[in-house]
């Protein structure tokens, strides 16, 4: 059912929509002709497991298995949501891959099918390091809780729970991948996973994308295939005056320790979706084997903790 209020079309309006249509229904025909014969990504779906094996075990605190649970769980839909969404995206780029990038049925369909798909992608490696970080977070706090006698129930995040901060705040990427060395450091399996964790949303990574996500977030991002964006550039620059040279030229030098405002032409060019798919596909492989180190180190866990009880059992 149409929210939007029913309004009389002019004729160049209906004729206009008519021929969007004809352009979404052909693309998508295409679309799905391609899907059907795209070969499945090795390795996709990624398996819960290891999620199921957390609640064969007692975690000290009351329903925290279901906790770690949901938690590894969800990680794992979204690492499946994500490579579903590359192959998508592979499927389009092939689409557009021979339409000039002024043609108006290929930004038609570029806007419609492809941008969502790029947008979610590009945005991934952030929020996915992140989500492991607080996955894994949860899971050792628990997990020491349960194995290590004396260990206290505090976390960086608590702030001074004796004192007027009563809140839990939110902690950034630096501040919790410090706590996880300390959660960790009594879990052999960690270091490998926090060297893998260091490899998604690298420094690499955000050069290859222009820092889209973070530009996205906070300001303008690259656009996609065509088009400049951040055209002027304000910069902050070492300052510089003219000297006259004794043969009547002149000679811009720096004034050593003095800072100038520089305004000029730059630009942060497009993002070919090529380069966007390859560059995604490496961030999407690295979070993957972050995640086969994650098994290991919660599956360690697991192991050291007490088994429940069968089914059954008084």
């Amino acid at each position: 059912m149409s929210m939007t209020k029913k309004t009389e079309l002019s004729e160049a309006a209906k004729h206009d929509r008519k021929a969007l249509r004809d352009t979404y229904e052909t693309a998508y025909q295409l679309f799905l002709e391609n899907m059907e014969t795209a070969p499945t990504p090795k390795d996709w779906p990624l398996p819960y497991a290891i999620a199921e094996r957390v609640q064969d075990v007692e975690w000290r605190t009351a329903f925290m298995g279901m906790q770690v649970n949901e938690d590894t769980s969800e990680l794992i839909n979204e690492l499946n949501l994500w490579r579903e969404n590359l192959l998508l995206l592979s499927i389009w780029i092939g689409i557009l891959k021979d339409k000039p990038v002024d043609d108006d049925e290929a930004w038609s369909i570029q806007r419609h099918f492809v941008d969502p798909l790029a947008f979610h992608c590009l945005f991934q490696p952030s929020a996915t390091r992140d989500r492991f970080g607080l996955v894994a977070e949860t899971a050792m706090h628990q997990a020491n809780l349960t194995v290590i006698n004396d260990y206290k129930d505090r976390l960086v995040q608590d702030d001074d729970m004796g004192g007027k901060k009563k809140r839990n705040r939110h902690l950034t990427r630096p501040e919790r991948e410090k706590q996880l060395k300390s959660l960790g450091k009594g879990w052999k399996s960690f270091p490998p996973f926090k060297q893998a964790l260091g490899m998604i949303d690298n420094k690499a990574y955000r050069g290859q994308t222009a820092n889209f996500r973070n530009r996205a977030s906070h300001g303008i991002a690259p656009r996609f295939r065509f088009g400049l964006t951040n055209f002027i550039t304000r910069s902050i620059v070492p300052a510089t005056k003219i000297d006259i040279q004794p043969d009547g030229t002149v000679l811009e030098t720096e004034i050593p320790g003095k800072l100038a405002v520089s305004y000029g032409f730059g630009g942060t060019p497009p993002l070919r979706f090529e380069d966007v798919y390859e560059a995604n596909m490496q961030q999407y492989s690295a979070a993957v084997r972050t995640f086969r180190a994650y098994e290991k180190l919660l599956g360690e866990m697991i192991d050291a903790m007490p088994k429940c009880a069968p089914s059954g059992d008084n």
